[in-house]
């Protein structure tokens, strides 16, 4: 591998899926290894425009199909192993970090992109789907309709292996799935924290059995069963190359065990404390109203009492009451998201809503504080995962004191509903968001 090359920070890095010890890296150019990473050759031109690529992708069954994507946009393939490329980047295609590409069969491709579609007006989208080996692409976003794909980053692709209308979109707030084609979008998180998935992956066992698995920016790696079937028990899922190793004595060694301790657990993937379900909410009476139900903690001023699902990328508390830049509109306490670079800030809880017979909306009072441009730092109010309320946060959207906002809750009387406020913030100059005085009304 050429050292001068132009290289990620994240390099994307892939094994063959048929052929044992064959490794693809990618630069500004692709390489491939076929003993491990022992020698490399270049199989391709510069497949960049000045860039690097993103992400690498080879046709399960057919190593002569590989494509890659590229972090300014584009979209490049060979159906020979690399001795021919063909640029497949056409319209609507944005010119935005390929985030992923997944190849099903010699036509039916999925590309995602990273971004979002504000950045680039006049070709917006997130997934793209070709079903004629790359001659044309459809967005299958439909970001801005019912049942669309929110406007955020998605950064992993993840196709079933037994039908190809599903599909599984890692996104910046967690994952969600179509089951047709991506004409409809839903969250499909089972716990899973709203926080980055960095990759997305199926595992199928013989038996039928087959897995999802997320790997997420900062809160490890989860795991969801897709289908009735257990997988198998214990089984390897990486096995070093001992080609240069001592050979492997299979003979059991006794060595001395402690009678009076007990048996360690093996540990197991745990779902962290924020994981945990909330506790669905009492109903006080209001006087007016017909049991209309209080938001726990809705003014913050009970702290981090567990109410509010809290989740920060830089571990940074969201509800706070010391080293405000301002003051809480009641109380002392506010919940503060973003306010540093390269953030993501999550603050969720869920709601029963029974016995009411009336109009509901959720009313929440906020500020924001930036000196940013706009276009860079985000805020979102999301109900069950889908976005209906969102904003830029820069210096032209900066609030003069706490003004009000509220959200439609028709759709989910009778129902539960989980309500997030989320806040993405880039490298520099970051934004700030504050929330007090959380509550139900009649009344927007």
């Amino acid at each position: 591998i050429d050292l001068n090359d132009r290289v990620l920070f994240y390099a994307p890095l892939l094994t063959d899926p048929n052929t044992a010890g064959r490794v693809y890296w990618g630069t500004q150019r692709l390489y491939r290894s076929n003993n491990r990473g022992n020698n490399w050759t270049a199989i391709s031109p510069d497949l960049t425009n000045g860039y690097a690529i993103s992400a690498i992708n080879v046709l399960k069954g057919n190593s002569n199909y590989i494509m890659t994507g590229s972090a300014d946009g584009l979209v490049a393939l060979t159906k020979d192993g690399g001795n021919s490329w063909f640029d497949v980047t056409s319209a609507p295609l944005p010119n935005r970090w390929v985030a992923d590409v997944r190849m099903v069969n010699q036509q039916l491709f999925y590309v995602a992109f990273s971004g979002f579609a504000a950045n680039t007006p006049g070709t917006p989208g997130h997934v793209f789907r070709s079903n004629d080996g790359g001659s044309s692409w459809v967005d299958i976003s439909h970001t801005g309709q019912n049942n669309g794909l929110p406007d955020m980053p998605v950064l992993a692709l993840a196709v079933d292996p037994d039908d190809p209308n599903i599909v599984y979109a890692g996104t910046d707030f967690g994952v969600y799935r179509t089951t047709d084609g991506g004409q409809n979008w839903v969250p499909f998180n089972q716990n899973l924290p709203l926080v980055a998935i960095f990759d997305l992956a199926i595992q199928k066992y013989p038996n039928g059995a087959k897995q999802l698995v997320a790997a997420t920016h900062g809160r490890s790696l989860w795991k969801l069963p897709l289908s009735n079937s257990q997988p198998p028990g214990d089984h390897v899922v990486y096995l070093p190359y001992i080609g240069k190793r001592a050979p492997f004595d299979p003979q059991p060694h006794p060595t001395a065990v402690p009678t009076t301790s007990a048996p360690t657990a093996t540990p197991t993937a745990t779902p962290q404390a924020t994981a945990t379900p909330q506790p669905t909410p009492t109903f006080t009476p209001t006087p007016g109203s017909n049991n209309l139900p209080e938001v726990p903690n809705g003014d913050f001023e009970q702290g981090q009492n567990g109410d509010w699902l809290e989740d920060s990328l830089n571990g940074e508390p969201l509800i706070v009451s010391n080293g405000l830049p301002v003051n809480a509109r009641s109380g002392s306490w506010v919940a503060w998201l973003g306010g540093v670079d390269d953030e993501v800030s999550s603050l969720s809880q869920s709601f029963f809503l029974t016995d009411i017979t009336e109009p509901l909306y959720l009313k929440f009072y906020y500020q924001i504080r930036s000196d940013d441009e706009c276009g860079y730092d985000f805020v979102y109010v999301l109900l069950d995962g889908n976005t209906v309320l969102q904003s830029d946060l820069c210096g032209s959207e900066e609030t003069n004191g706490w003004q009000a906002a509220s959200v439609d809750l028709a759709d989910f009387v009778g129902s539960s509903v989980t309500v997030a406020f989320v806040v993405t913030t880039d490298s520099s100059v970051a934004s700030s968001f504050f929330i007090d005085d959380v509550a139900f009304t009649t009344s927007p």
